[in-house]
């Protein structure tokens, strides 16, 4: 969530994403890459593929199903993002912006990292070379850990804001 103030409140991470961007955007993340490809990629991954992800990571949250089946189903969803879109994106070109990183990949990473937290062994066997060198980089980027900061927990009374251009 972000309090933009004067009761303006964005409650989406794209809805955030995209502002961000269209305050300060350097490099041309929010108009760089193939937008309908990107915009159909992130829906993609942000759907299907994150109800998946959700049912192997929070397996008590859905009581009465397998955790064996919702494994299956994340895998299921993960081949479907990698295989048929994301590896095939990333097969030509770095990123899905192409040469330099996109608002697509900046939206995409979180759910891939995710996914290959989970079994990190199963991860490495995946036939998506592209897609796991891609994961590589973005994990290994200096903004993630600027972003990642852990801080204290919010305690009543406490304003619970914090300039995150400060960490970066």
């Amino acid at each position: 969530v972000l309090d933009l103030g004067g009761g303006e409140v964005l409650t989406q991470s794209l809805d955030i994403v995209h502002w961000a961007l269209g305050q300060h955007d350097p490099n041309g993340g929010l108009t760089r890459g193939d937008a309908a490809c990107d915009a159909h990629l992130v829906a993609l991954t942000d759907g299907e593929f994150k109800q998946a992800l959700d049912r192997t990571k929070y397996p008590e949250r859905f009581t009465g199903q397998n955790t064996e089946q919702n494994a299956d189903r994340s895998a299921d969803a993960s081949r479907v993002t990698a295989d048929r879109t994301l590896e095939a994106a990333l097969a030509s070109s770095a990123h899905l912006g192409g040469n330099t990183s996109n608002w697509a990949d900046a939206s995409v990473f979180p759910f891939v990292r995710q996914l290959a937290a989970i079994d990190v062994a199963r991860w490495a066997a995946a036939p998506w070379p592209a897609t796991q060198h891609w994961l590589a980089h973005w994990q290994s980027n200096p903004l993630l850990a600027a972003c990642m900061v852990k801080t204290a927990v919010w305690q009543p009374g406490s304003t619970g804001r914090r300039d995150a251009r400060a960490a970066l």
